[in-house]
């Protein structure tokens, strides 16, 4: 099986730092927009410039741990939905190297290629995402792309009888700046 990669930027209908909140002290008795509530359905009591909770504590985060590639934070003061939305964009908003394209060769599995496919291609790849560049801005104009361009891992898992789990370090890059 040999799988392509390509890197992928987002690109988002939203300004970055747009957080959907409801502004308080306004005239009127407006309903809140439904992407200005909870989950429970309770509007948010956030004021424009000042985070605050319902309850009116202040947004805190706290810097837990911060290397070169992972920074863990402590989030206080503001309820789930918030939280969940912070998460939410911060994992659209970096850029990521995917599999895109799936070469089959033989699939003998119980499992149809469209869902390995599936599967497959929501496994991240880590790599210098400077060393790419996006199929449509390289110069090669290849339909399969060229190394600049594009990635190719395989995968080559056999089973003897017995039921064998395939995991994403089964998938082999041919550049070795990749790893799944």
């Amino acid at each position: 099986m040999a799988l392509e990669a390509r890197h992928l930027d987002q690109v988002h209908s939203q300004p970055s730092g747009y957080w959907p909140v409801a502004a308080s002290g306004l005239e009127g008795s407006r309903k809140p927009h439904p992407s200005h509530t909870t989950a429970q359905g309770s509007p948010v009591d956030v004021e424009v410039g000042d985070l605050r909770s319902r309850g009116g504590e202040h947004l805190k985060t706290t810097i837990v741990s911060l290397t070169e590639d992972t920074i863990r934070f402590l989030v206080e003061g503001v309820d789930t939905a918030f939280t969940n939305a912070l998460r939410r964009t911060m994992v659209s908003e970096v850029p990521t190297m995917t599999i895109e394209d799936i070469f089959y060769f033989d699939n003998s599995s119980l499992v149809p290629d469209e869902i390995l496919a599936n599967r497959i291609g929501f496994t991240p790849l880590k790599t210098d995402l400077d060393s790419y560049v996006l199929p449509e801005e390289c110069d090669c104009q290849a339909e399969l792309g060229c190394p600049k361009c594009r990635a190719v891992l395989t995968m080559d898992v056999e089973s003897t009888g017995d039921t064998v789990t395939v995991y994403s370090g089964d998938l082999v890059a041919d550049d070795p700046n990749i790893a799944p």
